[in-house]
């Protein structure tokens, strides 16, 4: 098994690149958000639903 180390150089990068706010990092923040509203609707709908439970269960 490879064992990865982090170095203030290879971490310093990182940290600053997602500290800046870019328009395309706020759009993959809306993208996940998005994907999280969509995800809670499929879990709500499979809580209410009979029969959805039913088809993803067979």
């Amino acid at each position: 098994m490879t064992k990865v180390f982090f170095t203030p150089a290879t971490v310093l990068p990182l940290v600053l690149y997602t500290d800046l706010n870019f328009p395309s990092d706020r759009l993959a923040k809306a993208f996940t958000n998005l994907g999280r509203i969509i995800k809670t609707e499929y879990i709500l709908r499979y809580i209410t639903d009979n029969d959805l439970r039913r088809i993803v269960q067979f």
